[in-house]
């Protein structure tokens, strides 16, 4: 996952991409006021948890259990689904490849996890976790 972040970056670099998205900025304001600690909570734990049960238990089962969507095709359809989600604004649409990043691996573990939701919220916790923790040293 973090290979295919830092793929991704260089790439955006290479192209003359730089910044963040409006999702990042927002994090990293919320990250940066007096509410620190319930944002620190909302985005290690209860976004990993929620997100989770949205886009993978719930869109990512419903495409291949209830549609009968082949496994291949229910990751694309989750990943996508989770990536856009994460894009604000048109502006920041060009971001959306660092969040199909993060998605991807973690739908493929998913499926292959036999769809342990355990597992997947764990990784994306540790994910948010270290994001949250290089924001907070570079504030």
């Amino acid at each position: 996952m973090y290979a295919s972040i830092i793929i991704i970056n260089v790439i955006y670099n290479i192209i003359g991409i730089t910044g963040e998205s409006n999702n990042e900025s927002i994090i990293g304001l919320l990250l940066d006021s007096p509410g620190v600690v319930l944002m620190v909570i909302s985005v290690v734990l209860l976004a990993p948890i929620t997100e989770e049960i949205i886009f993978r238990k719930l869109l990512f089962g419903t495409a291949e259990i209830t549609f009968k969507f082949p496994p291949v095709v229910a990751i694309i359809f989750s990943c996508l689904v989770f990536s856009f989600i994460h894009v604000t604004d048109l502006e920041s649409l060009k971001y959306i490849f660092q969040y199909i990043a993060l998605a991807l691996p973690i739908c493929v573990v998913y499926h292959y996890s036999g769809n342990n939701i355990y597992v997947t919220i764990i990784m994306h916790i540790i994910n948010n976790l270290i994001s949250v923790i290089a924001t907070l040293i570079q504030l």
